[in-house]
């Protein structure tokens, strides 16, 4: 009597320990899927809004000229540092996303999404934008406004990929892919998973790349230039020889001579 009772305490015991394993595996997978999904379309989009869209933006006028330009190793430095605040943040943000989807009862959440981020993405982007330019507003206002479509458009893409991420990842079927791709093995899922996260990384340093392109195109040009303009002033600017033979009638010696000589020269 006393053993059937250990026996079913024994069970009770083992069925909360796979209840709690199964909740905290569905954490990570779902905390991951929102990782994932906010910096997969969002960080090639900031580094090209970052550091090639200021520097295209060169040959407009003067007065369009409002984004304040980052190098590539700067914007590099600044979307490293907040991939593990996205991270961490994402979670949030997501279950803010689904709350609003429900509230609101949006059947098609990709408008709704990129009107959700349009909101909120401006509030996030102003702090580290304004720890970047050390609270310079001159630099801070008109580059966190820049983000405004931007946000929109990362908005229903970051959706979609959280979405697609907790099917990839085994968390729940959003209903977001194709049945095809919904009837893969958890494995050939999981491998789609990691080639979106490849091809991310791979799209982030081609723009880098094209960046870096610009930079040592911009000095080799500033090289030619002062090439340029050092040899138009020796073109232009007589030499020292031209001046002084300007001063200097010509002389002629012969046999130890002096012909037409100014005072101010001795000969001996």
């Amino acid at each position: 009597m006393i053993s059937k009772k250990f026996e079913k305490l024994n069970q009770v015991k083992e069925d909360l320990k796979d209840y709690y394993d199964h909740k905290w595996n569905l954490f990570f997978r779902d905390f991951s899927a929102c990782g994932l999904g906010a910096v997969i379309v969002a960080t090639p989009l900031y580094a090209f809004y970052e550091s090639v869209l200021p520097k295209l933006m060169r040959s407009l006028p003067d007065f369009m000229q409002v984004l304040t330009e980052m190098s590539s190793d700067e914007s590099k430095v600044l979307r490293w540092s907040l991939l593990p605040v996205i991270g961490g943040v994402a979670y949030f943000v997501d279950k803010g996303r689904i709350f609003s989807r429900n509230y609101f009862k949006k059947k098609s959440f990709g408008n709704h999404d990129g009107m959700y981020n349009s909101v909120l993405g401006p509030l996030t982007n102003s702090v580290p934008y304004g720890i970047k330019f050390g609270g310079d507003l001159s630099k801070v206002i008109p580059t966190t406004l820049g983000t405004l479509p931007l946000a929109y458009f990362v908005g229903m893409t970051e959706g979609f990929f959280t979405d697609t991420m907790k099917d990839l990842l085994g968390f729940e079927n959003m209903n977001r892919l194709p049945k095809v791709v919904q009837n893969f093995s958890q494995k050939t899922k999981f491998g789609l998973a990691g080639l979106m996260v490849a091809s991310s990384l791979a799209l982030t340093h081609g723009i880098y790349e094209f960046s870096d392109s610009f930079e040592s195109k911009r000095d080799e040009t500033k090289k030619e230039v002062k090439l340029n303009n050092l040899e138009k002033f020796i073109l232009e600017k007589p030499s020292f020889e031209s001046k002084l033979d300007s001063l200097i009638p010509f002389i002629t010696q012969r046999d130890g001579v002096i012909v037409d000589t100014p005072k101010f020269i001795r000969k001996k």
